[in-house]
């Protein structure tokens, strides 16, 4: 019985794999758009909430194809901007 070590061993995955988004691949990086599931978590907003924004014109968003994305500069005015509105 000849016993190969992790080393040789062929790469098998069972099921799907895991969709890694660019902060899960690289942690210490902060990527200058936002996908729709990223830009939700960091808002601390569900997704249907944040795509409730876009669909009202309330945050501005980058289309690359058929997705869309959210800059951080954009969300972190947002946020500045209805930080003060609720503050008057």
């Amino acid at each position: 019985m000849c016993v190969r070590s992790s080393a040789n061993a062929p790469n098998l995955t069972l099921g799907r794999k895991r969709k890694l988004n660019a902060n899960s691949e690289n942690p210490g990086v902060n990527p200058l758009l936002l996908d729709i599931p990223s830009a939700s978590s960091a808002l601390g907003v569900t997704v249907w909430q944040l795509r409730g924004l876009i669909a009202n014109g309330d945050l501005p968003v980058v289309r690359i194809g058929r997705k869309l994305y959210l800059r951080r500069a954009t969300l972190q005015r947002w946020v500045e901007r209805e930080e003060q509105r609720h503050r008057t």
